[in-house]
């Protein structure tokens, strides 16, 4: 169809063809024709329009919806850390409704020890631009601390502005946990302290990750690393391995008497070997062995048998001198 025909059902349109024209106009056929193809493109980009209009509908509230429902806190702040936005789980940390946070500084919610490492990460976010990670701890209303792993990248606002986008995860469980760990292994280590046991760990090649309570028999920092090759003599460091090797092959434990030198004096244990497996359960990580020093009990005992049998040497002598006097 020829250009003038379309620019003629472009003025009719515009209301800039008079109608007597349009009628005397030989054209007619071809400009209602165009005129109906124009509507049909315009239906159709109508259609498109009100499809795309839905799609981003559906696209907004499903951004919405990961926004605001999701297990973390979402945060922008400026460089002061006052906050420009945040998520509902963002409100809920600081135990405040949203709209009452917005253009608030964040340093009002957090416990005084984390503040400066607050304004730290701040401070490298926006100088690095590179993601960072730190710890911070809240107080909520009813006082109890809440702490929360802290991500942020820096980003660019709809006006060009830096910002940084803060994402906190509740780590409260695992702080808490690990209080509950150091207070049970301070326990552990008192109870330790003045008994006549110590505990060590070893790898599944049988070298010491970490031992507790030798009684100065043994330095930590020269024993990591090591096998009993480096503590007992050849003999000793043989019956120790064998008998740890065979709680890493049956996954059972092993209980013995050993009888090993030590500071050149001979010393008595009772030894539990147990298998250690990793965090999950699941591996076999290496063998956890108490040792419980049962040196003078033993000393006790070769005393008891020692006396036993100068009595009974006693008895006989008296028996022997009782017969020869009669």
């Amino acid at each position: 169809m020829s250009q003038s025909i379309r620019h003629k059902a472009e003025a009719l349109l515009r209301d800039d063809y008079p109608l007597e024209d349009l009628v005397k106009d030989k054209d007619l056929p071809k400009i209602l024709h165009e005129l109906r193809v124009h509507q049909i493109e315009l239906e159709l980009q109508n259609e498109e329009l009100i499809r795309t209009q839905q799609e981003l509908a559906t696209a907004q509230k499903k951004y919405f919806d990961l926004y605001n429902f999701a297990p973390v806190g979402y945060f922008t702040l400026d460089r002061m850390g006052v906050i420009l936005d945040l998520n509902l789980i963002g409100a809920e940390i600081l135990g405040r409704e949203k709209g009452r946070l917005i253009n608030k500084p964040m340093l009002s919610h957090l416990s005084p020890e984390a503040r400066p490492i607050f304004f730290h990460h701040l401070d490298v976010v926006f100088d690095t631009e590179i993601r960072q990670s730190c710890e911070l701890s809240f107080r909520n209303l009813a006082g109890a601390k809440t702490y929360f792993l802290a991500e942020s990248v820096v980003a660019q606002d709809n006006n060009g502005e830096s910002v940084c986008r803060m994402v906190m995860t509740d780590i409260t469980w695992r702080k808490q946990a690990e209080k509950a760990l150091r207070k049970g292994e301070e326990r552990f280590r008192i109870a330790l302290l003045n008994s006549p046991v110590f505990v060590t760990e070893q790898d599944k090649d049988l070298r010491y990750i970490w031992l507790h309570n030798s009684h100065r028999t043994f330095s930590t920092t020269e024993v990591v690393g090591k096998t009993d090759a480096f503590l007992f003599s050849s003999a000793d460091a043989g019956m120790l391995t064998n008998l740890k090797r065979q709680a890493l092959e049956t996954g059972q434990m092993v209980r013995r008497e050993v009888k090993v030198t030590l500071n050149n004096e001979p010393r008595y244990f009772d030894l539990t070997i147990e298998p250690a497996y990793d965090g999950l359960g699941y591996q076999l990580s290496g063998v956890l062995c108490a040792y419980v020093d049962i040196t003078h009990v033993k000393e006790v005992e070769d005393a008891l048998r020692a006396s036993a049998e100068e009595l009974k040497r006693s008895n006989a002598e008296l028996e022997q001198f009782a017969y020869v006097a009669s």
